[in-house]
């Protein structure tokens, strides 16, 4: 399937995967939504753990998310509908047009996870299918040394290296050549909330119209 989609598009598969995005879905506020669920009101400090085994790719069974989330933010249920891609409580979450299309393309050992999304009042759903996108793979491509502005972790708390600031130019961020090599989608630890595509990923995402309020960053590769 995978090369299906990719002989859809014109040019050589070679060509496509010699351009990386960066992609602030996992820190921009504008794909970040306000949700509660079950496991939040009930036991705080085992969503919270649960939460960073999401984010830092430890093992995680389908069982352990959760099965249904409210929105939590009256700013946010007002909006008519979600993204295709977006945070829901520090959770990754992509639609069904979205799981569909990524499927087509080479994603690790990722996987997707059905929840179900529901507004404030915890009845009525948000239209359409949603899921966790479990992302475990982390794939060390980032390249500091020849990243713009790139500030090290001060904090000895292992999740990270280091990070760029809020908001990235084209070829600020610089990642080594494996990267054309690799998955189409992934997040490399050692740079703080990263989420990376090869070219004719994101350019699959745009043409099907899925890439709503993403902000993107194209990568210089050395």
């Amino acid at each position: 399937m995978i090369e299906r989609v990719r002989d859809a598009d014109t040019g050589t598969v070679e060509a496509r995967k010699k351009i990386i995005w960066h992609s602030r879905t996992l820190w921009n506020s504008e794909e970040s939504f306000g949700f509660s669920c079950e496991q939040l009101e009930t036991s705080h400090d085992d969503l919270i753990d649960l939460l960073h085994r999401f984010q830092t790719a430890e093992v995680i069974a389908d069982d352990e998310l959760p099965k249904v989330m409210w929105c939590s933010k009256a700013e946010d249920d007002r909006k008519s509908r979600l993204p295709h891609l977006f945070m829901a409580s520090g959770f990754l979450v992509a639609s069904q047009e979205m799981k569909q299309l990524l499927e087509g393309f080479d994603l690790g050992a990722s996987r997707f996870v059905p929840v179900q999304l529901l507004h404030t009042d915890k009845v009525t759903s948000w239209p359409g299918t949603y899921y966790f996108l479990y992302m475990p793979d982390r794939i060390a491509v980032f390249d500091p040394e020849n990243s713009q502005n790139y500030r090290p972790n001060k904090y000895d708390d292992e999740s990270h290296l280091g990070s760029m600031p809020h908001r990235v130019g084209d070829d600020d961020i610089a990642v080594c050549a494996d990267a054309l090599t690799g998955q189409d989608m992934w997040q490399d630890s050692s740079l703080l909330w990263s989420l990376f595509f090869t070219d004719v990923a994101l350019e699959a995402i745009r043409k099907a119209g899925l890439l709503g309020p993403m902000q993107v960053a194209r990568c210089r590769v050395v």
